[in-house]
């Protein structure tokens, strides 16, 4: 699952606003028809995130959350839908997953900035045309 995976880690921030808040930016390339639920998987699975309970949204839409339960619901049909239609079509973008993630041994409350590309999509499509 992680041979497609360049991971860089871009910044860090020790001191975030919340005591139990980290912030971390990766970068992950995908073939677009990767799945949301296999994304989600990932960061379960992945050994420097390790996000429980994640949650992902992308431009201030909620592709999957969670919680509410009601929420959850309501974005429960994109688990199945491949990552590059739920990030409109765009070659490269960045969605943030927050969730639990383990420190020192504890359970705290984590937010990852992820950078997703996809194999083999043109940056061309996302370009805007130039204005005068």
């Amino acid at each position: 699952m992680f041979a497609n995976l360049a991971c860089l880690v871009i910044f860090f921030s020790p001191r975030a606003t919340l005591r139990s808040l980290y912030i971390l930016c990766y970068h992950f390339i995908y073939q677009p028809f990767d799945l949301m639920c296999q994304f989600i998987k990932m960061l379960e699975e992945h050994p420097k995130l390790r996000i429980s309970k994640a949650s992902v949204t992308h431009e201030g839409n909620n592709l999957y959350m969670q919680s509410p339960e009601v929420l959850e619901q309501m974005t429960r049909p994109n688990l199945s839908v491949p990552m590059f239609e739920l990030l409109k079509e765009a070659p490269y973008t960045t969605v943030h997953a927050t969730g639990m993630a383990e420190n020192n041994g504890k359970k705290v409350s984590s937010l990852r900035k992820l950078r997703v590309a996809f194999k083999g999509v043109e940056a061309s499509k996302m370009d805007v045309s130039e204005s005068s």
